[in-house]
């Protein structure tokens, strides 16, 4: 494995031609493990996560900076808007993330790195955590400079404290969209084998353990085909929405929930998003 070092220049990659030359090595590893499984559950597994979908997870702020921007956004420019589209405060803003480093140093390796959009592979559930809205897209290579999967949150995985990034560890584990069912099988199997089919959701996605999707590229509302929030979420949106069309005082994060949830149904109405509760 060769590790580079912060402050080198690596050579970009292409993301996806990269993932796609794996798919003979992570077919074949979970073909020999569905094979061996008398009880048929990867099977089952495979079936179910080959027609699964990619979501992020998202604050009240992110969906109104997007719906200001009609994309969704990377990191570097939610750190724009958030500052009133000051770029030099915005980009300041994104650095001082207790992440960013590691992060940068991940995306460094693409070509258009910087653009992406990171989510995870979900098969059905409110998602990996990290907001309360779970925006749902269903064909995540469609319109992308670039889309791959990984078996965890990149930046944990193969970077460390001083931002020094695995690039062989990356390139033998980036595994194309297309061949996500197989990367599910071959890190849930025992998981799968040993828990009822109605918990393979969580099994697969939860806030703790998930596969990361990265998208790169722009990405518009367009893209989004749900949105999902968690029952009491959604009772409360729509209580503090209640309150604000009445002229009622709420506190400046509440005002921002209910404008968040109310850019839901502008999305409904124009792109035909649909507001799931999970």
């Amino acid at each position: 494995m060769s590790v580079l070092t912060t402050g080198m220049v690596p050579r970009m990659h292409d993301l996806t031609g990269t993932a796609g030359a794996n798919h003979d090595q992570r077919v074949g590893d979970a073909s020999a493990l569905i094979a061996a499984d008398p009880s048929r559950a990867l099977a089952a597994f495979e079936t179910l996560v080959a027609a699964s979908v990619m979501t992020t997870n998202v604050t009240a702020d992110k969906v109104l900076a997007f719906d200001d921007a009609s994309e969704i956004l990377d990191a570097r420019r939610i750190a724009i808007a958030a500052e009133g589209g000051d770029t030099g405060r915005g980009l300041s803003r994104f650095a001082k993330g207790s992440w960013a480093p590691r992060r940068e140093a991940f995306e460094d390796l693409w070509t258009d790195g910087r653009s992406a959009v990171y989510g995870a592979v979900n098969i059905g559930g409110p998602g990996a955590g990290f907001g309360d809205f779970c925006l749902v897209i269903e064909s995540p290579d469609v319109g992308a400079t670039g889309v791959a999967v990984f078996p965890g949150d990149s930046a944990q995985r193969y970077t460390d404290p001083a931002s020094d990034v695995d690039e062989g560890a990356v390139l033998d584990e980036a595994t194309a969209w297309d061949d996500r069912a197989a990367l599910a099988v071959v890190e849930r199997a025992d998981d799968v084998q040993s828990r009822p089919s109605s918990e393979w959701p969580t099994v697969l996605c939860s806030p703790d353990r998930y596969l990361e999707t990265v998208r790169l590229g722009a990405l518009p509302l367009s893209a989004i085909a749900s949105v999902r929030l968690a029952s009491d979420e959604r009772s409360e949106l729509r209580s503090l929405r209640s309150l604000v069309v009445r002229g009622q005082t709420v506190s400046p994060t509440d005002r921002r929930r209910a404008a968040a949830y109310a850019a839901l149904y502008r999305w409904r109405r124009s792109l035909g998003v649909a507001i799931e509760t999970v």
